[in-house]
């Protein structure tokens, strides 16, 4: 063979193995994704918040769900009586709803949720100087009864419909609680901290009857003003 038709034939070997390598195309690198995910988004939105439509059903209903308890979970943790302080009763004075109220620590007596929650607060701190919780008479107070309690108490009682314990915003002491006077100092100077007092009205010289046992929570009543 010479030396121009081997030539020949290595260009030809060449241009076979060329024609038979098949072209392979390497994807593009997926693109980093920028911001929150569905999920994230819908596990860390607030109560107040308004996630679209559209990107709540890009989450699977599963994850939709995991998230919403996620959220319920984190609110009532920050609770001291375990109540849904962000619910608020419907109704009227001595006609509220059950779901915006809260019992007091198995005592039988509910107040507002809120109240209840700072109520508690205080109760762990009143255990901690006395070694007991403090004992509830009466807490939040039908339309019914308050009327009763009128007809038996007269002037002691609020006009039905008028009490504060009609809004869950009030509590009665049993006298154990605050009538040794170290007690009713102690509670003077540390209910108000956790938002409770004995209003001015019901104290000496007030424009009320003199009652040391009725407490009030502070900031429900005057946002009802």
């Amino acid at each position: 063979m010479s030396a121009g038709a081997g030539s020949a034939s290595t260009e030809l070997q060449a241009e076979s193995l060329d024609a038979a390598a098949p072209v392979v195309e390497l994807p593009d690198a997926p693109a980093e994704a920028v911001g929150p995910t569905a999920t994230s988004v819908l596990a860390t939105g607030s109560g107040g918040s308004t996630v679209p439509a559209s990107l709540a059903q890009s989450v699977p209903t599963e994850e939709r769900t995991v998230a919403a308890a996620s959220r319920s979970e984190d609110r009532t943790s920050l609770t001291a009586s375990g109540c849904d302080i962000m619910t608020m009763p419907s109704g009227s004075n001595g006609n509220l709803s059950q779901d915006g109220l809260c019992e007091l620590w198995g005592t039988g007596k509910y107040v507002r949720a809120d109240a209840a929650d700072a109520l508690t607060a205080l109760n762990e701190a009143y255990k901690a100087a006395w070694g007991e919780s403090m004992l509830i008479t009466d807490g939040y107070r039908t339309l019914a009864s308050q009327v009763s309690l009128k007809g038996s108490k007269g002037g002691l009682a609020a006009t039905p419909g008028k009490s504060e314990h009609g809004w869950g915003l009030a509590v009665d002491l049993n006298s154990a609680t605050y009538s040794p006077p170290a007690k009713f100092s102690w509670l003077k100077e540390n209910a108000p901290k956790y938002g409770w007092d004995n209003p001015a009205w019901a104290r000496p010289g007030g424009s009320g009857a003199y009652e040391p046992w009725h407490w009030e929570f502070t900031e429900g009543v005057e946002g009802r003003s």
